[in-house]
């Protein structure tokens, strides 16, 4: 690609909750980033032609042009994803994060709307974005957790299996554990992008304890994107096993959010933890 004019860096940064390498090309302030799980098993002449076309069909704008402090509070919403604690230096000194469960962190999105090419874009929010623009942590975390509140979305199982049948979608859990389907509900946003940041509001769970007689909730880890949530009787180390092997054979490396369950308790003086 260098031999072609085109400016070729190496870069690693944290998707989801892994660590990858990739190339970056371009010399401009959007630089499209090829990972290594993209672009393995390409030869030299795939990889010349996947870079030609990408950069074709790169929109001729700077997304980052509207991230004033206004724009970031309206567009804000909180994440969740495992640790990430030292897997890149940029992502220790920049990322805005915030640790919570034990080994998970909690981090900030801001949605930037659609590209030309219609192509969804969004930013995590680092600690120079937020000197730029004069906006303290603390405001940033309220004002995404209120979005954040705004979109939870928490159904019964047996409303969502009948709506992936609906769809014709058959990707679920192959062997189920036996848990009564009226404590087994699907966290998520109502996007259901990085929705299982929907566990971060002890509001919304402690509600959800006191309508079905719970003392706490057991939280299941499926994806960045959503969590279950199940009866705390149900065994923790039954839950454990399962969750591992699903997250194995079923669950993208990028999307998995950990191994293990969580619990919630309803009562405020036990914080919640990992199971």
């Amino acid at each position: 690609m260098e031999n072609a004019g085109i400016e070729v860096n190496e870069v690693e940064t944290v998707k989801g909750s892994c660590h990858v390498k990739g190339l970056s090309i371009g010399s401009g302030r959007i630089r499209p980033a090829f990972y290594e799980q993209t672009i393995s098993g390409m030869n030299a002449e795939e990889l010349m032609g996947f870079a030609q076309r990408t950069m074709a069909e790169l929109p001729a704008f700077d997304p980052t042009e509207k991230l004033t402090k206004a724009y970031i509070l309206e567009n804000c919403i909180s994440c969740v994803r495992h640790e990430t604690e030292g897997k890149t230096v940029r992502d220790r000194k920049e990322a805005v994060k915030w640790k919570v469960y034990g080994d998970l962190e909690e981090y900030i999105r801001v949605d930037l709307g659609e590209d030309p090419n219609g192509n969804h874009m969004s930013l995590i929010v680092t600690n120079s974005l937020l000197a730029s623009v004069k906006l303290s942590k603390k405001s940033l975390r309220d004002q995404a957790r209120r979005h954040l509140r705004e979109s939870v979305l928490i159904r019964s199982m047996p409303e969502v299996l009948n709506e992936i049948i609906r769809t014709g979608c058959v990707d679920v859990f192959r062997d189920p554990p036996e848990i009564p389907e009226e404590i087994m509900y699907v966290a998520t946003n109502r996007t259901g992008q990085h929705g299982a940041a929907v566990m971060l509001l002890d509001d919304v769970l402690l509600d959800f304890c006191r309508k079905h007689g719970l003392r706490g909730v057991n939280i299941i880890p499926s994806s960045l994107h959503e969590v279950i949530l199940v009866s705390p009787d149900t065994d923790g180390e039954s839950l454990n096993a399962m969750i591992r092997e699903v997250n194995q054979t079923e669950v993208d490396e990028w999307d998995r959010l950990s191994d293990h369950v969580y619990f919630f308790s309803a009562d405020p003086a036990k914080p919640a933890s990992s199971l």
